[in-house]
């Protein structure tokens, strides 16, 4: 008997906040507004050629050293129609979406695009909105304090839910670069297996198998650390080929059927150093303190932290099926590091 799991993968996890009802998030540029005498309401209004296209209206330029950090006014998914009320002293509106930072003087916003869809393969609308309003928004779900030491590795056996199975078939699905990295801020993706009695302290890169994909046969194979890992190749995803723009292609892979007592984690490298979903594989951070503001305050970061967190989502999609799945995100940046935000 089969189990069959399946695995939606984000890149670099920043997406904006929706809801059931709202079809925009407002982040507190009324709030912002209320400080000055006066102000100027503009419209903004953007399409896309298919709904859920990621949008985000800042203030300010929102990147530093290549990633968005800066915290939106106004974060939505496509069609956007609503106002925003801008304080008299700012001057030009930053708009990212569609893999695209637009800038645009005070005014109307009027954003209409035109590319096709890559893919017909496209994850259901209202499990795309449940998943970016729920799992991974930037700011108002990061992983934060003792979150960033847990392990969320796939764990093959049989639960409550599972029943009893002898294998189990995992699929992975890459959903979006959700962080519209610009300056080449793109990132591979491989996974790997260790038996579920390896996770613990003094685990290392050899106590785990790692697999990536054969460009020619499109194969599931197992990959070297120092000889494809290190050197990007032979990976699953590259998140540069995998969308046009904000539209991916929601490439589908089979990754393997595993037997109980196996863990899946994943393996990233993105803008500077291969990150893990496991901690005990990723290097010792010491003494970094993380300004979170109010009301959550410091926390200072000491040990091994998780690179890559994963969600369980159980939703009724569009059409009033049950859908099931866990949601990968891989962080790409460590505590201490420049434009580190814990998405």
């Amino acid at each position: 008997m089969r189990k069959l799991v399946g695995l939606l993968f984000f890149a670099f996890c920043l997406f904006s906040c929706v809801n059931d009802k709202d079809m925009f998030v407002d982040h507190g540029g009324a709030t912002y507004a209320d400080s000055f005498s006066n102000v100027k309401t503009v419209k903004v209004d953007i399409s896309s050629p298919y709904n859920t296209a990621y949008y985000s209206v800042f203030y300010e330029y929102p990147y530093e050293d290549g990633a968005l950090v800066k915290t939106p006014v106004l974060t939505g998914v496509t069609p956007i129609n609503t106002t925003l009320d801008v304080p008299n002293d700012v001057k030009t509106l930053y708009v990212v979406g569609d893999g695209t930072l637009r800038t645009f003087n005070v005014g109307d916003v009027e954003i209409s695009t035109t590319r096709s869809i890559v893919s017909t393969n496209a994850i259901d609308a209202k499990v795309m909105e449940y998943i970016n309003g729920s799992c991974f928004p930037e700011a108002s779900y990061n992983v934060r304090k003792a979150d960033l030491f847990k392990c969320t590795d796939l764990v093959i056996q049989n639960s409550a839910e599972t029943g009893e199975f002898d294998k189990a078939e995992v699929w992975l699905t890459y959903l979006n670069d959700g962080g519209f990295h610009i300056g080449g801020g793109y990132g591979c993706l491989w996974f790997y297996t260790y038996p579920a009695d390896k996770l613990k302290e003094g685990m290392t890169i050899d106590d785990v198998t790692f697999y990536g994909m054969n460009p020619t046969t499109q194969e599931i194979v197992k990959v070297g650390y120092k000889t494809e890992i290190e050197k990007r190749k032979n990976f699953l995803f590259y998140s540069k080929d995998e969308q046009v723009g904000s539209v991916s292609n929601f490439k589908k892979i089979k990754i393997g059927e595993f037997e109980k007592g196996m863990n899946i984690g994943f393996v990233f490298y993105g803008t500077g150093f291969v990150r893990f979903s496991t901690p005990y594989l990723n290097t010792t951070i010491d003494n970094k303190t993380l300004k979170y503001g109010a009301p959550d305050g410091n926390y200072t970061v000491n040990g091994k932290v998780s690179n890559g967190f994963m969600r369980h989502i159980k939703i009724e999609d569009s059409k009033g099926s049950m859908f099931e799945g866990n949601v990968l995100g891989m962080e790409n940046r460590a505590p201490g590091e420049s434009a580190y935000d814990g998405d």
